[in-house]
């Protein structure tokens, strides 16, 4: 766990959880962008409560590496966000980070719920903003959603490690995405 300077509190401890608080309000705004009809919610119904238990499922998939976990959620967050409207991703992202909360780091199991709800609601954002320009193929939105997630993924996971560990984000990064690693992400 990263220190603070003598007298004051760790930096994590207040770090963290400002980073959460944060990312959970700039899901919000997603989600309160991505407006949706009762048409929707009915249309998109089972769709969601399919993901939602797809999440639950790969939630009890965890591989530990030597910095941090590869978790399968993101297959079925990934599908939420190029197939659902914002307010209903971002409820598959919740639940998907709830079912972190046995493998966070101590006195952090919070860590990341508030992540994966803000990349899952505001790839689902982009993917309906991108998909709504007449001159876009809606592939490129979930293209977009791909790799928005990816990229916010591993900088929060980076981020979070190395103000957990105190070690700088290169290192964490060096000896995090190894050739095993990304063939392991590559292959989910």
């Amino acid at each position: 766990m990263g220190g603070g300077r003598s007298g004051t509190a760790p930096v994590s401890r207040v770090s963290i959880p400002i980073i959460e608080v944060v990312l959970a309000l700039a899901a919000c705004l997603a989600i309160a962008a991505g407006r949706m009809s009762p048409f929707e919610l009915g249309r998109a119904a089972p769709e969601s409560l399919f993901l939602a238990v797809l999440v639950l499922f790969f939630g009890f998939f965890v591989v530990r590496l030597d910095r941090g976990y590869l978790r399968l959620t993101m297959i079925g967050t990934q599908a939420a966000a190029m197939l659902l409207p914002p307010p209903l991703a971002g409820v598959v992202g919740l639940i998907a980070g709830i079912s972190w909360f046995r493998h966070g780091p101590a006195g952090y199991r919070y860590l990341g719920v508030e992540a994966t709800v803000f990349w899952t609601s505001t790839a689902a954002y982009f993917r309906v903003e991108v998909g709504s320009q007449p001159y876009l193929p809606a592939s490129v939105g979930i293209l977009v959603v791909a790799v928005w997630m990816t990229v916010a993924n591993w900088a929060h996971t980076l981020a979070a490690l190395s103000i957990l560990t105190g070690e700088p984000v290169a290192q964490i990064a060096r000896k995090a995405f190894g050739r095993s690693c990304l063939a392991a992400f590559a292959y989910f």
